[in-house]
């Protein structure tokens, strides 16, 4: 903490001006927010696995011991990735806060808004590639009532929904070498209106269909 001025940044504006001052000490914030998401999901794996284990439905929206165990597993999976990229995040931010801190201005230009988004692209691609791996359940993946119909909705329709999801990625990845800022978040928000339509158009498809084989 020695190489953090007395005051650093702690918020910023769309211009990237600095808005709030606090004390250096508000780094440790991010970290226990760190710590604490990963215990949490830990421990969800935890339960999950212990009812899967004992073979007994983990809760009521969880009724199938295969379907606890699978979500376990994707936690443990997602777990190291969201710690790692909000671990990249706070590097930037200790850069950032320490350049500005120093200089009293917004003095470094780096633009936190284009990294942050670029990492949430990165997200998407891991989740996207998690997803098709999910048994049906109430609390991982792409749920609506179409798609928890039957396990053959339920599987199609996700890996539908991970295939958007990575294209969204790609796409969000791509946009922040050319456009930072809150232009960025846009771009990425206006990837996932178009993104969610089609996935419930194509969900809706799967289960008319399973509907009309039945």
């Amino acid at each position: 903490m020695q190489f953090l001025p007395e005051s650093i940044p702690i918020r910023y504006n769309t211009a990237g001006e600095i808005e709030e001052w606090g004390s250096r000490y508000m780094c440790f914030m991010y970290p226990l927010e760190m710590i604490l998401l990963t215990g949490v999901l830990e421990f969800a794996a935890y339960r999950f696995e212990r009812a899967a284990e004992k073979g007994k439905k983990a809760s009521r929206i969880i009724p199938r011991p295969e379907s606890a165990k699978s979500i376990a597993a994707v936690l443990r999976r997602m777990t190291p990735w969201i710690v790692g990229i909000m671990a990249i995040m706070q590097l930037f931010m200790l850069v950032k806060f320490c350049a500005d801190g120093k200089a009293g201005v917004a003095n470094l230009e780096l633009d936190i808004t284009r990294v942050y988004t670029f990492l949430q692209g990165v997200m998407f691609i891991v989740l996207g590639n998690i997803m098709p791996k999910v048994r049906r359940n109430g609390v991982v993946g792409f749920r609506v009532s179409w798609t928890l119909y039957n396990d053959t909705t339920w599987q199609k329709s996700n890996r539908f929904a991970a295939a958007a999801l990575i294209i969204v990625g790609v796409c969000t990845i791509v946009s922040t070498a050319f456009v930072g800022g809150i232009g960025s978040v846009l771009l990425e928000l206006g990837y996932i209106t178009v993104m969610i339509p089609v996935i419930l158009v194509y969900a809706k498809r799967v289960y008319d269909d399973e509907i009309h084989n039945s």
